[in-house]
């Protein structure tokens, strides 16, 4: 495609073209993870990063690592339910959301809190915080 029009479709989106193709290759990448029938949960994206440029994520109030760096939703589970927030109609996005809270309230039954704690953290859900991504706006 012509720059210009991965501009007006990156802008159906609210982001920019460059964005766009960020988001892209994370959920692509989460998807080969997917199709190979690895574990999802604590997959880590060798290559891949999310951008750190993208409002929702600074929203969020990500810890930083020593380096200066979001510490998680780069490339851990969390970086594809951000992509998922710019891509997905808010119906399906807040569907998708209740479903992982399901998915974990459950899991929480058959597990210690540490345990539970330490899962959450591999998959980037350090806090409670990604439950509220449904109310933010991207702008």
């Amino acid at each position: 495609m012509i720059d210009s029009e991965k501009e007006i479709i990156a802008s159906n989106y609210r982001v920019n073209a460059s964005q766009l193709e960020n988001i892209l290759e994370v959920i692509v990448s989460f998807r080969n993870i997917v199709a190979h029938g690895e574990r999802t949960y604590c997959a880590k994206l060798p290559r891949t990063r999310l951008s750190t440029n993208l409002n929702i994520s600074k929203k969020l109030s990500i810890p930083l690592n020593e380096k200066g760096e979001y510490k998680y939703g780069r490339n851990d589970l969390l970086s594809l339910i951000i992509g998922c927030k710019y891509l997905l109609p808010d119906i399906e996005f807040i569907n998708f959301i209740t479903e992982l809270d399901l998915n974990l309230q459950a899991l929480a039954k058959q597990l210690t809190p540490y345990m539970l704690n330490r899962i959450k953290i591999q998959m980037g859900l350090w806090a409670d915080n990604w439950k509220t991504l449904p109310k933010f706006k991207i702008d």
